[in-house]
């Protein structure tokens, strides 16, 4: 039986993370080792899929093995699969062997954790930077300016899946 990962088909709210960032060279293996511990804690594998760290090369083959990753040859972009359809992008240098901290997360939060009955209708504005939590928080946080990147793109927000 396959099951479905990250974000959900069925109609309904999620919060989500999305960002991409080129990591320095200078800080990749400090990176790596700050992302490893991170998914330790969390009881991950060392491949996540919704953190992951791509080579140039990974990324330029994403359009064949990701349905979220694309790459036109001169940008990395990630979707962030909800109706209002965010994505994020930096430029890439396809001649250089690069590194690239990708983020996916979605939440499943379901519709009525967004209603407002004031109004009737979906309030995704009680989404910011306060509104993650835990790992989540400390990938927003890294994202926000840890240093370990020289182009960082990220986006958090709320919007139906389905």
């Amino acid at each position: 039986m396959k099951t479905r990962q990250g974000f959900v088909s069925n109609s309904s709210s999620s919060s989500f993370i999305v960002g991409v960032a080129k990591i320095k060279k200078s800080e990749t293996a400090q990176f790596k080792k700050w992302l490893f511990d991170l998914n330790k804690e969390r009881g991950c594998q060392d491949y996540d899929r919704e953190t992951q760290v791509l080579s140039t090369t990974d990324v330029l083959r994403a359009k064949d093995h990701s349905y979220f990753i694309e790459c036109d040859g001169e940008s990395v972009i990630v979707d962030a699969e909800v109706n209002t359809e965010p994505t994020v992008s930096i430029k890439l240098d396809a001649s250089k062997d690069d590194e690239y901290f990708v983020v996916h997360i979605g939440n499943d939060e379901g519709d009525g954790n967004f209603w407002n009955e004031y109004s009737g209708n979906y309030d995704y504005d009680k989404v910011d930077e306060d509104y993650f939590t835990g790992y989540q928080k400390e990938i927003l946080n890294v994202l926000m300016g840890s240093g370990f990147f020289s182009n960082v793109d990220y986006k958090i927000g709320a919007a139906r899946n389905g």
